[in-house]
């Protein structure tokens, strides 16, 4: 807002509160912000999505934790629903771990046929899939490098982020001759507040193009991070799985898809799925 305050004596300087003295301006997006207000309402709305998942509530972080290493990884492949930890029997002497579908433990079998899968197969299904994975580790990664710089090459195609900035900043210097205008007196009101409202459009679609752009580098850099650890998980690994480990597991599978038939299938990254 400009003009909060204005002079009412040129002698002696003295300033008060605009009330009704002179016109007010308000400019809208004239200062840069960190996001836009698109982003932020799309990380927001992300963030309650999320939350839901987990059937959690924004803030509640404890929550998201867990101490079994499955927990949120496996994925139903009958109805698409999360598994759920259970104990079989554990009165006696045969308990056991099981996962389960969470919309079969609800709804019953006429919802979801999926059955449920002991925890000690699952846990040797890793060790077998990961073992089959380090002894061609070196053209595994090789061929997730090339997948993702494939995906990455298709990231910002015909947008040049400078020529963006330099558009911004034109717009930029565009609203403030606007309203020096406006406060001289050379346009009247209703231009000002047309070419004002024009301007901003304008300003608020390239700050949205820009905030494309600027996800999209994000996204290359996770991609290529994620490249990194786990050619370094299996680089500094000496030798076969005998057993299963829930830290090597959870620095390299994003999640496990259990199929009809009772297949185990294991995600290492959106764009690459060994099973």
């Amino acid at each position: 807002m400009q003009q909060k305050t204005v002079t009412v004596d040129f002698l002696s300087h003295k300033r008060v509160t605009n009330r009704n003295y002179s016109d007010q301006y308000l400019v809208e997006d004239n200062h840069v912000p960190i996001v836009s207000r698109e982003v932020w309402d799309a990380v927001q709305k992300e963030k309650e999505k999320r939350a839901l998942a987990k059937n959690n509530v924004i803030g509640d972080r404890g929550k998201y934790t867990s101490k079994y290493p499955f927990s949120g990884k496996i994925i139903c492949g009958d109805c698409g629903a999360k598994f759920k930890r259970r104990q079989w029997n554990s009165k006696n002497t045969s308990k056991k771990n099981v996962w389960q579908c969470t919309t079969y433990i609800n709804e019953g079998k006429d919802a979801c046929h999926m059955k449920a899968i002991d925890e000690k197969v699952l846990e040797q299904a890793f060790v077998d899939w990961f073992n089959e994975l380090y002894k061609d580790r070196v053209k595994v990664v090789d061929t997730m490098k090339k997948n993702i710089e494939d995906v990455i090459k298709n990231l910002n195609i015909g947008i040049d982020a400078e020529k963006l900035e330099d558009e911004i900043e034109k717009v930029k210097d565009d609203i403030k001759q606007l309203v020096n205008f406006r406060m001289t007196g050379d346009i009247d009101i209703e231009v000002y507040q047309e070419e004002n409202k024009r301007l901003n459009a304008v300003l608020n679609n390239l700050r949205s193009q820009r905030d494309v752009v600027s996800l999209d580098e994000d996204r290359k850099n996770e991609m290529r991070r994620q490249i990194e650890e786990i050619e370094l998980v299996l680089g500094i690994r000496d030798g076969l799985l005998t057993e299963f480990d829930g830290e090597l597991f959870g620095a390299l599978v994003e999640r496990i898809e259990i199929g009809e038939g009772g297949e185990i299938g294991f995600e290492l990254l959106e764009i690459i799925k060994h099973t």
